[in-house]
């Protein structure tokens, strides 16, 4: 077993009371190697016990010495784990003393020596502290956690390179992520401003095309009143009515004219307007009696009665005729409120 050599070493070094005889009642065979439980107190010889069913194989005692393998709990499964022996060499009073030598040699793997020389310090002053209590669990646990420490450390160079892929594998991903985020941000942002961009254009467009229909608008109704205008003054220059008045729609008609609602271009005023047609080639005689007419109308003051303002003779138009025997004549009108 590979303890062997170990313990042969430490019984070169007992002192004088571990003796011929007491090595002779000592060594007795046990299934763990030969434990010679007489020289332990009984809290000792429990926690042996206790030991053996938690490691197995992997513990074994000789008389005052305790031997234990230890690995990392948790190890790289691409680097092989380092195993060393922890061994513990205690009082016939232990645990009620402290423990007095330990020692931590490599079996399997690497291990610095100098993580190997701060282990043993550490176990010491841990052993120290246990001082009273039972202490091989506790700095084998110590062990164990020391050699997990060690772990990035004791990786070849492959594993190690292959760690630094990995980690930098794991970064360049975060920077693609970020990168990806960024370009998606500064992409929603150039949509939003080109959307933004074209509502103020189209907006704009709107603005523009309302203008321009309100001045299209503006220019018809400026054009039609100019024609209106234009129309209105070659009509007065051949008709003092079509001159001094705006038609505005034709009142009634009768058997000797018809009477229109009219507008004054000058007072702006509204007037009926009678309109006497006098046929093609009258005589003096029936000019005369639509004079008399007028000359009625002009004396006549009485509420229920239109007012009479004045009347005029002018030549009428052939396209006002109603008859076909009435051509270009003359004609009389009378205005009133």
């Amino acid at each position: 077993r590979e303890t062997s050599h170990m313990f042969a070493a430490l019984e070169d070094d007992d002192d004088e009371e571990s003796s011929s005889e007491a090595a002779s009642t000592a060594l007795a065979s046990s299934p763990r190697g030969g434990a010679v439980e007489g020289r332990l107190s009984a809290q000792g010889l429990d926690e042996a016990e206790a030991l053996s069913s938690i490691y197995g194989e992997d513990f074994e005692r000789r008389g005052l010495t305790f031997a234990v393998k230890v690995r990392p709990t948790h190890w790289p499964s691409n680097v092989a784990a380092p195993l060393v022996l922890l061994t513990l060499k205690v009082a016939k009073e232990y645990p009620s003393s402290a423990v007095e030598f330990i020692d931590v040699d490599v079996l399997e793997g690497r291990v610095p020596g100098s993580a190997l020389a701060q282990l043993r310090k550490t176990l010491r002053a841990k052993a120290d502290e246990l001082e009273g209590q039972e202490a091989v669990h506790e700095l084998a646990t110590t062990t164990a956690e020391a050699l997990e420490s060690l772990a990035t450390s004791a990786m070849d160079l492959r594993a190690r390179m292959l760690e630094r892929e990995r980690v930098q594998s794991v970064r360049d991903e975060e920077d693609r992520r970020r990168e990806d985020h960024q370009r998606s941000l500064q992409a929603e942002a150039k949509r939003k401003a080109a959307a933004d961009a074209l509502k103020s254009q189209v907006e704009r467009r709107d603005r523009e095309a309302l203008a321009e229909t309100i001045r299209d608008n503006d220019n018809d109704g400026n054009n039609n009143q100019e024609e209106e205008e234009d129309l209105d003054r070659r009509e007065a220059d051949a008709s003092r009515y079509a001159a001094d008045f705006k038609e505005l729609k034709l009142l009634g008609r009768g058997g000797f004219g018809d009477v229109a609602h009219c507008v004054n271009r000058l007072d702006r005023k509204e007037y009926a307007v009678k309109r006497v047609r006098l046929p093609r080639g009258f005589r003096r005689t029936e000019a005369r009696r639509q004079l008399r007419e007028v000359e009625a109308l002009a004396s006549v003051f009485h509420p229920h009665v239109v007012r009479y303002y004045q009347s005029w003779i002018e030549e009428a138009k052939d396209d006002d005729d109603d008859d076909d025997d009435r051509g270009e004549s003359s004609g009389i009108f009378s205005d009133g409120d």
